[in-house]
């Protein structure tokens, strides 16, 4: 196989993976939901609580431990989940937090006029 080939195969490989992963943690979650608003709509979510066991469980297997051994190794190496410094990740969630804020009450100080027609020559010239 050439390298091309190689690499196609290795992305396609992936994308596969990448997609079995979104099925393993969305399947679980959506009968959770399911079930949760079939029975009792106004219940306490239950469901979360459940789906962090699930999301955890999966985040182990994907750290290298479970069946097969022979895959743990690369599983582990691949999870790629490193610790982020702190000075960057606090400056994410300020930026986070200051855009929600900018989001919801930025309008309020900052907003275009509900009538645009206010502003058109017509109503200019009478002023």
């Amino acid at each position: 196989m050439s390298i091309l080939g190689r690499k196609i195969s290795a992305v396609l490989i992936s994308a596969v993976l990448a997609f079995l992963i979104l099925l393993a943690g969305q399947i679980p979650w959506s009968l959770l939901l399911s079930i949760t608003f079939r029975n009792r709509p106004s219940a306490v979510p239950w469901s979360v609580a459940a789906m962090a066991i699930v999301l955890w469980l999966i985040w182990q297997y994907l750290g290298g431990k479970g069946w097969p051994r022979s895959t743990s190794e690369t599983r582990r190496r691949y999870l790629r989940a490193n610790r982020v410094p702190a000075k960057p990740y606090v400056l994410a969630v300020l930026s986070g937090i200051l855009s929600s804020l900018w989001q919801e009450f930025g309008s309020f100080f900052f907003s275009w006029p509900k009538h645009p027609q206010m502003f058109s020559p017509t109503v200019l010239n009478s002023l």
